[in-house]
């Protein structure tokens, strides 16, 4: 009796989580901008209430995708979230694909997508310090003459440094 409880907790779970993250996905495709920000905005209740590796992950590969295919604004908005969902981000699996998603963004010719891509590898530290093409990324953009995107390289270097294994 208890292990079916148990079950159907778990399944309940489950669904309400898919809804959840339905409903975020929703307000993601609006056309409008404010809708976007504010369900960016409520992944981070999503992240908290179901703080499971499946949404996590599930999450972060629609976030990396606005970020990919949306406008600064929208960037700077996933970026926050991702500042403020640190203890998260170690249960996103498929680190590769957003990382894969993040860096079409390097090769734009707007300095400040490329200083918030910059900003979000270094954010994301913690699961990318392995990744040899974010290190290559960011160490070519330190050679940058735009300050937003050099500030945004030595922000990434430093949040880097701290969460490689070397002292």
């Amino acid at each position: 009796m208890a292990r079916f409880q148990a079950n159907s907790f778990s399944q309940d779970m489950r669904q309400q989580a898919n809804t959840a993250l339905m409903e975020l996905d929703k307000g993601l495709r609006s056309k409008v901008v404010g809708e976007q920000c504010e369900s960016i905005l409520r992944f981070e209740s999503l992240f908290d209430r179901f703080p499971f590796p499946i949404v996590i992950n599930s999450a972060y590969l629609k976030l990396s995708d606005v970020f990919r295919e949306g406008t600064n604004f929208l960037r700077l908005c996933v970026w926050k979230l991702t500042q403020r969902s640190i203890g998260h981000l170690e249960k996103i699996m498929n680190i590769d694909e957003v990382v894969k998603r993040l860096f079409s963004v390097t090769h734009s010719n707007d300095p400040v997508a490329r200083a918030l891509t910059l900003r979000m590898f270094g954010s994301l530290a913690s699961i990318v310090s392995e990744r040899k093409n974010v290190h290559q990324c960011v160490s070519a953009s330190l050679k940058t003459h735009d300050r937003i995107e050099l500030e945004a390289a030595i922000f990434a270097t430093n949040k880097l440094c701290e969460s490689s294994g070397y002292t």
